[in-house]
């Protein structure tokens, strides 16, 4: 079947219909026009009975904005090989949909009030001071230069022990990079 972009566009809209309609009859707390989005993205992928089980939607209708967005994220996992396993396409998806329902989203303060809650930026590392860059730059330069002197090996006596030293060097870097991740890891950083 071929269609045109127009008629994909506009058979989405329909399909779109039945996951919005789900949203409006299952939420009962007012709704900011992101979070209705991102409720929608969800059901869309996931099914109106799916939702209609789910802690995201008790929580929220219980009034737990925050509790209801980090429910988001424990819907990345899907069936491989009969087990279930997280997918990083879901888990992207599922960051994407929370990001969008805490965006400018107007939630109830002790005070009586309306607050806006918009998501946390994290601080920036420069890329000059990243351990993972330091470790994997070590790790390509060793690389690419024992390929080298692999090559010139006739002409060099000692490039045997030279590409020894660069294969010890991408091992360092390997490493340095990799305690870098598990370190970040550590600390709550992606």
């Amino acid at each position: 079947m071929t269609v045109t972009p127009e008629e994909a566009e506009a058979l989405l809209i329909e399909d779109l219909k039945t996951s919005e309609a789900a949203v409006e009859r299952l939420v009962k707390v007012d709704l900011t026009q992101n979070q209705f989005d991102a409720l929608v993205s969800f059901v869309f992928n996931l099914g109106q009975g799916n939702f209609s089980k789910s802690t995201l939607l008790r929580k929220l209708n219980r009034g737990e904005y925050e509790g209801a967005a980090e429910e988001f994220v424990r819907w990345n996992k899907a069936r491989v090989e009969g087990e279930l396993k997280p997918l990083a396409g879901l888990t992207r998806r599922r960051t994407a949909e929370a990001a969008l329902f805490n965006m400018d989203s107007e939630l109830p303060s002790e005070q009586g009030e309306l607050m806006v809650q918009k998501p946390e930026q994290a601080e920036v590392k420069s890329l000059g001071k990243s351990r993972t860059l330091f470790g994997l730059s070590i790790a390509g330069a060793s690389t690419a230069i024992s390929e080298a002197t692999a090559k010139l090996q006739p002409l060099v006596a000692y490039a045997d022990s030279l590409q020894i030293a660069f294969v010890a060097l991408t091992v360092i870097g390997i490493g340095i990079a990799a305690y870098a991740r598990y370190d970040d890891h550590k600390e709550g950083l992606r």
